[in-house]
């Protein structure tokens, strides 16, 4: 942590194989101070999951994923790797078109270079 390094975190909220509680106790024993308070994340207006920033650890739940987040949440996945790329808070991303058949093996993701306010 003391390199300066940017670490991310994230876990799905229904992952059985490494809880969300798993991974939030590991954190707390490294005993960081709280840098930016719990905060949820949004996609489509709806709530991706909740984030919270240390000092150079970012904590990224996403809801409705399993153990392979961009298995089971591919939007989320791409709003949460978009934004770890390029160093801006999950909401900060939109997804701007979107088209998942039903066949798992076409999914066409795009995100749009506009912001939102990561707080909304």
């Amino acid at each position: 942590m003391e390199s300066g390094v940017q670490v991310w975190i994230y876990s799905g909220d229904t992952d059985g194989a490494l809880p969300v509680t798993c991974s939030r106790y590991a954190i707390n024993k490294l005993g960081m101070p709280i840098k930016t308070a719990w905060y949820p994340w949004y996609i489509h207006g709806e709530v991706g999951g909740y984030a919270v920033g240390y000092q150079n650890l970012t904590f990224v739940t996403v809801r409705g994923a399993g153990h392979f987040v961009p298995s089971y949440q591919p939007a989320r996945a791409l709003v949460l790797f978009s934004s770890l790329e390029e160093k801006l808070p999950p909401s900060a991303r939109r997804i701007k078109m979107m088209s998942i058949r039903n066949n798992t093996s076409t999914i066409i993701l795009q995100l749009s270079k506009e912001t939102e306010n990561f707080w909304a």
